[in-house]
């Protein structure tokens, strides 16, 4: 109940290289498959991290932008360094 309603949603994603192999594939294609089931009219953006962070887009983004996101997530390395979460929390 409640899922179908377009909302804002933040995905983070966790790119230090412990998610080398098969958890930073597995990663991305979960990311991929929740970018693909969201809502209509809905905003999202993808911040990723390990030592820092970044975020795919400067403020989220309207779904017309989730080809490109799909684009730049099948891209993603495990090469972001240390699990450093904090900061990326802090950041949303």
């Amino acid at each position: 109940v409640g899922f179908n309603i377009p909302r804002e949603y933040i995905i983070i994603l966790d790119r230090s290289c412990s998610m080398e192999g098969d958890a930073i594939r597995d990663a991305r294609n979960a990311v991929i498959g929740l970018l693909n089931n969201l809502p209509k009219g809905s905003l999202f953006n993808i911040y990723s991290y390990g030592s820092n962070f970044e975020k795919l887009f400067e403020q989220s983004q309207t779904l017309d932008e989730r080809d490109q996101a799909i684009d730049v997530v099948k891209g993603y390395l495990a090469n972001m360094g240390g699990t450093e979460m904090m900061k990326v929390l802090r950041a949303v």
